[in-house]
Parts: structure tokens; C-alpha cells; sequence
């Protein structure tokens, strides 16, 4: 429906002109003429929002207002005319009953207007924007030079535009659609109403219940979105009903009342018992599927609900899922205060409970009687926990349930004590045998039968008389590993003896009971350690023969430690070995210096052996100055190699690369250089690095340069131009490093020229991506001018999201407050400010332009 706008303006007319007053005083003009806007558009919209949703009535819009001119010599040979718009007023502007009139009230005024002399027009007058504050826009002065004497002046306004405010189509389009929304309060509330009226809570069925809550809750989550909707306070809606034609708070409070009055009614049933009851009745039906879904709803309805909690132990009872019977019988006992006036339902608790009793009271006699003993504690346990736990609910005999433990346990003893005599005979016979695997077998099962027993007493509460059998097993645990020691020092196997015995002797100190023990195991101890110092010395010997210094060294040195400890040698005796690890020492590391300098190449090797050698003289606390010698004879070496062989080659090939350009190699050389001389610093080297140093910086930089570049290249080589564009700039960046101009001279191109080269259509768009990115709107709108060439119109469109970026890029950048926005745009875009292609380009550059004044 297209809208028809009357603009219009009501004047009072008593002249044409404004005559030159020589008293200078003020004399009005009051005329009638068609008015102009400025951004007419948005009254438009907002106009057409209205008459959209009234389509009844189309808005005449008619503004009135009074144009006051004075002309006055202002000096000599000048001339003044003063003018003002005032009493700006909107004709009345309703909608839906709520008046809209304030929102299209302009928001500044321009006028444009020409001073005349004897019917020649002398200049013309073209005003900047005077904001309205009130009902007034301001005051427009015009001055004007003029020798002739006269007194036939006049001024005569050709334009008056009216300026309207950005948003002023928002804010009637909002306030629109709160009218809208306040206009169907009246047809809504009544169907709340309707829906209300139809919940009947007496004598209803549970089932029906269910139906009505919902459907109250249903009304009030509506009523409550309408409560809180926006047109309350967009139309300042009041009791005082001066912006309430529909009288809507009453609906509301009337439909409140409703509301709280149905909750009332709901709050009065106790429906969780309802459904408690609706449950026990489909239980007696037997269709327990039935049952539980009504027991679910009252615990719903209230979480710690007995009955609800009753319902489910029954069902669940019925079902021999008896863990989950128990747990929901106990919270069933636990809340029965809500059976308080319900005996019926406190008979089905006691039979309930005793039920479940008697389940667990059969299981655990029938394991008894089968000699089951882990089923009949368990089942026993489960019989305490529910007879201790709901004495309150059920008539149980703790003294049953003690006599049955009792019971169970002299045969459960019984049982373990027969288990543990058998296998501790078992070990005893073969030990005597010697069948040292065999014995410890059987051990172990004798200490995992008293394990059980300890479990046993954790689990179920009473402890069962077994520690006699618990020491006979410690003590058969000792004596064990004792007798297997001996036999392997005997048989003269001392790290296994050493092994065995160290066990006997954790065994006696952790078991006061076998403190007699003590002097024994110690003795053995001695023993199997003396026959291990005489071996370590024995075999130390024979190396030294073979010229094995480093192995007779690393022996005699474990003699000397267990020397230390058991003291085997007078003082006169560890004196002659403390010499002989000395001269070990001496000898072991010039052999190893000599061994590694004849036949080690690589550096790495024998920066290896150089720090083993360090900490033998550390470990073995070697003095001689030979050693020292050695050392520094093996450390001399490697350095010379390496500066030789790795340090001096890797700079003669920095050299080579850098003469080519070919600063990706070099900086290769160059972190071998700096690995290198990393590894090798725990030797002090002092390497001559001072030509790295030098070139280190220069390498780094055009190196950094280089992979950029081939990089940017090699991705624009796979078309993945929005990752390349930017490696191109972050190369034509690095380019400013003073290193990298001097070895790459007039190497820097033009980006935007180069990616225009290659006429490549998405090359070019990534490219304008990224300057947009970049807030560079200069280089993003040259190459979107080469893409527009390049595509086919049809496809031209794609563009507009750019072209409104760039245009307001560059509208923020070339904005001069002494331009309008047309002269702005055709110095931008130049031949194409008037192409239809960049409609969406000049329309948002016109945007950004005046948002700038």
C-alpha cells in the first residue's frame, strides 16, 4: 500500500518582504510556501511504519511554524537581515490511542535564502545547521558589504529544510510495536482467563490434576512474559489510565487474582499423597511399571516424600532388587513423620521392613548351613544394617542376629585355622627339604588366609581368634629366609644370600617376639659381607693383572665401602687399600685418556668420557696431580677439534652463503656454531667465535627476510592468497632493516602494483581484504577498482560488503568540514562516482561523511 505524505506549513501572511528599517526595528514576514527536508528519508520510514500497521489510516504529517526576518544597516556601508525559525510545532499524530506526536519533531533546521536591492538579486545565503533546542531553531545572520545607499533592501528565504534525527525511524518502529502489543493485551488476558476458568480442582482425579497444573503453570509463564513485556514502559502505561485507553492494569490485576487463587487451590490438595495412593493401587494390581511412574511423580511433588519413598522400597522389594529396597526403606523410616495420621500406610511400613528381614535373615542362614562364609556375612551384615538402622519401623531380635554371627564365626575360624596348620606344615616340611621356592609358595598362602581373616574383622564387624596363627606364620616367615641364606652363602652365592638374609633381618626387627633373633641374623650378615669384601678384592686383583684399571678401581672402591661398614681390615690394611685405590685411580684414567684419544673421532664421544672421568675423580676422590694432567690433556684435545673441525668449517661455509646471498644456509651454519659451542661449554673452550659474532645480526635479519619471502611465494604459488598477502607486507616490512637493504638492493616492490601484475581476481580480493584489515582504505579501493574490471557485472554484487568498508575508511579519512560529501566522493573515486556499480560505495561513504559533522 503506498503512503501518501502531506507536508504542509500554516502561515499568517501580511507582506512579501522585509523593508530596510533605519530604527532597526524588527518587522516580521509570515508566509506560506512547500517546505523541503534534508534527510527526508527518515521521516519517511518512520511514516511508513506508522501507516503499516494502520492501515486504516494513512499519516498526514503537517508541520507549522513561524519564519521571523529583520533587515538592518549594521554599520557603515553594510547591510545585516537576522532570521530565525520559531514555533516549530507537529500536528497531532495518534496511534492505537497513544500519541506519537514528540518523535517527529525535526532535530535541526537548514535554509537557504538571497538579499535583493531594487529587484536585483545582490547575494545568496546558504546557512550551516542550527540544532532545535525547544521549539526554536537558533538564529541565521547574513552579512553583506554594499557602498550604495538604499533603503529598498529585502530578504527572501528560498528553502527551509527540516533535518530529522538518525534513529527516529527505530524509536517509531519500537514504540509502533509496544502500541501493537498494548492493542492485544485485552484478547489475551481473556483467553488466560478462559484457561483459568476451566481448572476445576474439586473431586477432579489425580490424572486430571496433572493436566491442570500444567496448564497453570502454562498461563502464568504467558501472563508473566506479558507482565514484563516492553510496551509497559515504552508507553509509560499508569494507574492514572492516562496512557492506558484499554484500561489494561485492571486485566492484569484481575488476572493475578485468578492466578494466585488457582495456586491456592493446588497449595490446599496434598497431591503427593495422591499419587502415593494411586500408586499402591496399581502395586495391589500387580503392574509395577504403573506403580513406580505414580511413586516418581509424588517424590517429584515433594523429593523426601515417605509414602513416595515407601512405594518405590515395595516395588523394588517385589522385584528382588534388594540394595535398592533397603536404601529407599531407610529414607521411608527416616521421614515418617508424614504417616503420623495414616495407620494404614504405617502397617505397610512394618511389613515392608520385615520382608526385607527376612530375605536377608534366610540368605544368611542358608549360606551358613552350605558353608558359604563370605555370602553369609555378607547377607548377615545386611540383615544387622536394616534391623540396626529402622528400629523405629520394624520389630527386630538383635539377640537372633548376634547368635548367628556367633555362630558363624567358630566356623568360620575353624575353617581358617584347619587352612593355615596345613600350609604352615607345608613350609616347615620344605624347608627341611630345602625346597626354597616351594616353602615360599605355601608361605604365601598362609599370609593371604590371614589377609581374608583381617578383612573379614574390617567388613563385617567382629574379629575372628587367630593369633597364634598369625606369629606361627611370621615365625616360619623368618626362619625361612634365614635357612635360605645360609644355604646360598654356604654354596657360596652371596648376592643371593645378601638378598635372602636382608629379609630375615626386616622380619626379626619389625616382630618384637623374634628380638632373639637379632645377633644371629646379624651374624650371618657378617659372614655373607666378609665373603663378599674377599671376592670384590679377589676379583679387583685379577683385573689390575689384566691391565683392567678402571674395573679393578670401581671393585676395590665397593671393598672399601664395605670395609667402612664392618670394619674387615686393621688400620694398617686400609691404609695399603686407600694407596692402592689411588694408584688405581692414576693409572685407570691415563689408560682411559689414551684409549679415547687413539680411538675416538667424534668430539661428542669424548666430550662424554671427558665428564665421566670428572666424576670418577669426584666419586673416588683421586688427588694425584697426574690426573689432573690427564684431564686437561683430554679437555685441550677436544677443544682444538672442535674449533678445528666444526667451528672454523661451519664459518668458511658462512662465508660461502653469504657471497651467494644465500642467508637461509648461513644461518644454518650459524646455529651449528652456536649448538656447538652450547655442548661444549662445560669445557671452557674460549672458541674464537669473534667472526660470528660479527655477522651474527646481519645473517639473522636477511635470513628472517628471505624465508618470508619464499614463504609468501610458495603459498601465492598454492592459492592461498589470504595467508600470502600478509606474508608479502610482513616482507616488505622486514625489507627496512638496513641489513637487509644492503644485501638486497632495490629488492622491495610495490605490493598492491605487484598483486595487480598478476591479474588474478582472487588474489586481488584477498589483497582488499587485508587493507581493509589494515584500515587502509587508499590501497583496498585501487585494487577493488581493478576487481570490478576484472568480474562479470553479474557477480559484481559480491563487493558490496567491501565497498562499504572502504567507503567509510576513506570517507573518516578525506572528511573537510568545507566540502560536501558529493565533492568528497568524486575526488575519491573519480570517474566512477557516478557509476551505478558503486551505489552501495556512495551511500555509505555519504553516511560515514556526515556522521563525521
Amino acid at each position: 500500500m503506498k503512503t501518501i505524505f502531506t507536508f504542509f506549513v500554516l502561515m499568517y501572511c501580511s507582506a512579501g518582504f522585509a523593508q530596510f528599517i533605519n530604527n532597526q526595528q524588527q518587522q516580521s514576514v509570515y508566509y506560506s510556501r512547500q517546505n523541503s527536508y534534508g534527510n527526508e528519508s527518515n521521516l519517511r520510514y518512520a511514516a511508513e511504519e506508522i501507516s503499516n500497521n494502520n492501515r486504516n489510516n494513512s499519516p498526514s504529517l503537517g508541520y507549522n511554524y513561524t519564519e521571523k526576518i529583520r533587515v538592518y544597516q549594521s554599520g557603515q556601508n553594510a547591510v545585516e537581515a537576522r532570521f530565525m525559525i520559531d514555533n516549530i510545532q507537529v500536528q497531532n499524530i495518534q496511534y492505537k490511542g497513544f500519541d506519537f506526536t514528540e518523535l517527529f519533531m525535526p532535530t535541526a533546521v537548514e535554509v537557504q535564502g538571497e538579499l535583493w536591492r531594487n529587484g536585483r538579486r545582490l547575494q545568496t545565503y546558504n546557512s550551516q545547521q542550527k540544532y532545535v533546542n525547544g521549539r526554536q531553531a537558533g538564529e541565521f545572520i547574513m552579512r553583506y558589504q554594499d557602498t550604495m545607499q538604499s533603503t529598498n533592501y529585502e530578504f527572501r528565504l528560498s528553502r527551509v529544510s527540516l533535518e530529522f534525527n538518525s534513529n527516529m525511524h527505530d524509536r517509531v518502529k519500537k514504540r509502533a510495536e509496544a502500541a501493537e502489543e498494548y492493542s492485544v493485551s485485552s484478547v489475551k488476558n481473556q483467553g488466560w482467563n478462559n484457561q483459568l476458568y476451566s481448572i476445576n480442582t474439586q473431586n477432579a482425579d489425580v490424572d486430571s490434576l496433572d493436566a491442570y497444573e500444567e496448564r497453570l503453570k502454562r498461563v502464568e509463564k504467558e501472563f508473566n512474559e506479558w507482565r514484563n513485556a516492553r510496551f509497559w514502559d515504552e508507553l509509560d502505561v499508569t494507574q492514572t489510565r492516562n496512557n492506558d485507553p484499554m484500561q489494561v492494569e485492571e486485566l492484569r490485576n484481575n488476572t493475578q487474582r485468578q492466578i494466585n487463587d488457582k495456586k491456592e487451590a493446588f497449595e490446599r490438595l496434598d497431591i503427593p499423597y495422591l499419587y502415593a495412593q494411586k500408586s499402591n493401587e496399581w502395586f495391589n494390581r500387580r503392574n509395577y511399571t504403573k506403580s513406580e511412574s505414580y511413586a516418581n511423580k509424588a517424590l517429584y511433588k515433594k523429593s523426601n516424600y515417605s509414602l513416595g519413598k515407601l512405594m518405590r522400597a515395595k516395588i523394588y522389594a517385589v522385584e528382588e532388587k534388594w540394595d535398592d529396597a533397603i536404601d529407599y526403606y531407610q529414607d521411608a523410616c527416616d521421614s515418617k513423620r508424614d504417616m503420623d495420621d495414616k495407620p494404614n500406610w504405617q502397617i505397610e511400613l512394618s511389613n515392608t521392613g520385615e520382608r526385607i528381614l527376612n530375605y536377608y535373615q534366610q540368605n544368611a542362614q542358608s549360606a551358613l548351613n552350605a558353608k558359604e562364609w563370605e555370602r553369609a556375612a555378607k547377607n548377615g551384615k545386611q540383615w544387622r544394617i536394616v534391623c540396626d538402622k529402622n528400629q523405629d519401623c520394624i520389630n527386630c531380635n538383635l539377640g537372633n542376629i548376634n547368635a548367628f554371627f556367633e555362630q558363624l564365626s567358630q566356623r568360620w575360624q575353624q575353617h581358617y585355622q584347619q587352612l593355615s596348620q596345613q600350609n604352615c606344615q607345608k613350609v616347615s616340611n620344605y624347608i627341611q627339604s630345602k625346597n626354597w621356592q616351594e616353602a615360599n609358595q605355601s608361605l604365601q598362602r598362609a599370609k593371604t588366609d590371614l589377609k581374608v581373616c583381617d578383612d573379614i574383622s574390617d567388613d563385617y564387624g567382629y574379629k575372628l581368634n587367630i593369633e597364634a596363627e598369625k606369629e606361627n606364620v611370621v615365625r616360619l616367615h623368618y626362619k625361612l629366609y634365614y635357612d635360605w641364606a645360609n644355604f646360598e652363602y654356604n654354596n657360596e652365592n652371596l648376592a643371593a644370600a645378601l638378598d635372602k638374609i636382608q629379609v630375615a633381618k626386616t622380619v626379626a626387627n619389625k616382630y618384637g617376639f623374634l628380638s632373639d633373633k637379632n645377633k644371629e641374623v646379624e651374624g650371618l650378615e657378617f659372614k655373607i659381607q666378609k665373603g663378599s669384601f674377599e671376592q670384590k678384592i679377589k676379583l679387583a686383583n685379577q683385573k689390575t693383572s689384566n691391565n683392567n684399571f678402571e674395573e679393578a678401581l670401581i671393585l676395590s672402591s665397593a671393598a672399601q665401602k664395605l670395609d667402612n661398614n664392618y670394619n674387615f681390615l686393621s688400620s694398617g690394611e686400609k691404609t695399603k687399600l686407600a694407596e692402592n685405590i689411588q694408584n688405581l685411580g692414576t693409572k685407570s684414567i691415563a689408560q682411559q685418556v689414551d684409549n679415547g684419544l687413539n680411538t675416538a673421532q667424534d668430539e661428542m664421544v669424548l666430550l662424554s668420557l671427558w665428564q665421566k672421568l670428572q666424576q670418577q675423580q669426584v666419586e673416588y676422590k683421586l688427588i694425584s696431580p697426574e690426573v689432573g694432567n690427564n684431564l686437561e690433556r683430554l679437555r685441550a684435545d677436544v677443544c682444538q677439534k672442535v674449533q678445528s673441525q666444526r667451528l672454523d668449517k661451519n664459518s668458511n661455509y658462512i662465508r660461502e652463503a653469504m657471497a651467494s646471498k644465500n642467508f637461509i644456509n648461513a644461518k644454518v651454519f650459524l646455529d651449528s656454531i652456536k649448538k656447538y659451542s652450547r655442548d661444549f661449554s662445560p669445557l671452557n673452550c674460549n672458541f674464537d667465535n669473534q667472526f660470528v659474532v660479527s655477522v651474527q645480526e646481519e645473517i639473522e635479519s636477511c635470513e628472517r627476510y628471505q624465508q618470508t619471502q619464499q614463504l609468501a611465494a610458495d603459498l601465492e604459488r598454492q592459492g592461498f592468497y589470504d595467508v600470502a598477502v600478509p606474508k608479502y607486507a610482513e616482507a616488505n616490512e622486514i625489507y627496512k632493516n638496513a641489513w637487509v637493504q644492503k644485501n638486497f638492493v632495490n629488492a622491495q616492490f610495490n605490493l598492491v602494483d605487484y598483486i595487480i601484475s598478476k591479474n588474478d581476481k582472487g588474489f586481488i580480493m584477498s589483497a582488499c581484504r587485508y587493507y581493509q584489515n589494515q584500515q587502509d582504505g587508499d590501497n583496498a579501493l585501487s585494487l577493488l577498482l581493478v576487481w570490478m574490471k576484472l568480474e562479470n557485472p553479474k557477480e559484481r554484487r559480491i563487493t558490496n560488503n567491501s565497498q562499504e568498508v572502504v567507503a567509510q575508511l576513506l570517507a573518516k579519512k578525506y572528511y573537510s568540514k568545507d566540502k560536501k560529501w558529493q565533492q568528497g566522493l568524486k575526488e575519491v573515486l573519480k570517474e566512477n562516482s557516478s557509476s551505478k556499480e558503486w551505489k552501495v560505495f556512495k551511500k555509505s561513504f555519504k553516511r560515514a561523511w556526515r556522521a563525521k559533522k
